[in-house]
This record gives C-alpha cells, structure tokens and sequence, in this order.
C-alpha cells in the first residue's frame, strides 16, 4: 500500500510539472505576442479591413475611401476627427489603433444632357470653386451637333 502511494504521489507531481509547464507556455504565447491591429472607420465610405500583423513589420496602407458626394480630408486618431491629420503607418504599430476618415460633402452639380449623353450625371465641387475648373474633364456628346 505504502509503494502505491508513493506511485501516486510522483504521478501526480508530474502531471502536476507537466500541466504548469503547458499552462506557463500557451500563457506566454498569448500575453507575449506582438500581434497588433490596425483598424480603419470609414463613416460610410468604401469599406477597409483590418490589417493584424506583428509589430514592426511591414505593410501597405490602404487607397483613400470613397464615398458618393463627399471629399475624403484624411486621416485622424480622434473619432470626431479633430486635430491633427495623420498619415498611415508603413510599419505595424507597436499597439492596435484606429484611423478614422474625415470627409467633407461638397455641393454637387447636376448635368442634364438634354439628349445627349454625358460620362457622369454629377460633379461635385468644392464651394466656391469656379464652375470651368469644376466641370474640367468632363465631357458631353450630342448626335447632329
């Protein structure tokens, strides 16, 4: 009896060992890792994914977002999009952030063709701006003219 026992005992100190050591390594594989995430809030522009990598490694920015009839500003740290504009990191950040886009709605002018046909029914333009240089590049066709 006193032989099981002491079987026992060792056994169960070794799974106890065993059990710390799996306990201590995924514990620090998870509080150790130096994944991050960077995040983008477009307001109802064109959607952007999240990038998650590991800190310090290299990546691509995303294209500006788009959003119908508005005029994308830039980036900021501040959801209300206050202070500064910031520009997006070519490096994972050391921690997870959010970059949220500002955009200002310009006043649009709309095109009637009358007949003919034109390659966008709207342009929109910043207030102020001088209705030749708004309507730069655009261009109309009319059959017979």
């Amino acid at each position: 009896m006193r032989v099981l026992r002491k079987m026992f005992e060792a056994v169960t100190a070794s799974l106890f060992a065993v059990g710390l050591v799996l306990f201590l390594t995924l514990f620090c594989a998870a509080a150790c890792t130096s994944r991050v995430t960077v995040r983008f809030e477009t307001f109802g522009g064109t959607a952007i994914g999240a990038i998650t990598s590991e800190a310090g490694e290299e990546i691509d920015p995303p294209d500006p977002p788009e959003k119908e009839g508005w005029v994308f500003l830039g980036w900021y740290l501040d959801r209300a999009c206050e202070g500064e504009e910031v520009e997006l990191p070519t490096v994972m950040p050391s921690s997870s952030v959010t970059y949220y886009a500002k955009f200002a709605q310009y006043p649009a002018i709309t095109l009637d063709a009358e007949g003919g046909s034109t390659e966008t029914e709207r342009v929109y333009a910043e207030e102020g701006t001088p209705l030749l240089e708004a309507l730069e590049g655009v261009t109309a066709e009319k059959e017979g003219l």
